[in-house]
């Protein structure tokens, strides 16, 4: 992977996520964009030229840890949907994933209301035989968050970051 171009789409994307309030801590951000390029690199779709990646540290599940939100556009994993949004947990063996789904199109919310302790994303549902783009609210089931055919729309003036 070249990293040059992916670091360039990297602050292009994370613009366009929302993310809590408060500075990244410098070293937490880059032992995580280090993990996230050395993952991405295992994977066929990320030596295209045309990938571009964006992530986001938040505390999504109240623990004082921060989660990474990581959305990726790529040749062969984005369809009419949208592009696959990926969450990921740091644990004792290092960043696991948590969940992910392959209709998510930006921007990304982090909302303030919760579902069995994770804060509940917000995502533009459009393309796939959707007529009026909306924004879907994503849920965490216990296990994972649902996938965004299936989201709840997110009332207008919903508070999130």
């Amino acid at each position: 992977m070249r990293a040059s171009r992916h670091l360039v789409a990297l602050a292009l994307v994370t613009l366009n996520l929302s993310v809590s309030a408060g500075a990244r801590p410098a070293k937490e951000d880059e032992q995580f964009r280090s993990w996230l390029v050395h993952w991405m690199s295992g994977k066929d779709w990320a030596d295209d030229p045309n990938t571009i990646y964006g992530y986001a540290l938040a505390d999504l599940n109240g623990d004082g840890r921060r989660e990474a939100l990581v959305w990726t556009s790529a040749r062969g994993i984005c369809g009419t949907g949208g592009c696959r949004l990926a969450v990921f947990e740091r644990g004792k063996a290092g960043w696991q994933p948590v969940s992910g789904t392959a209709a998510t199109r930006l921007p990304i919310r982090i909302l303030a209301s919760r579902t069995r302790r994770w804060n509940d994303l917000g995502v533009v549902e459009a393309g796939g035989g959707i007529r009026e783009p909306y924004e879907g609210r994503l849920r965490f089931d216990g296990k994972h968050y649902d996938v965004g055919w299936t989201a709840a729309k997110v009332a207008k003036g919903t508070k999130g970051a």
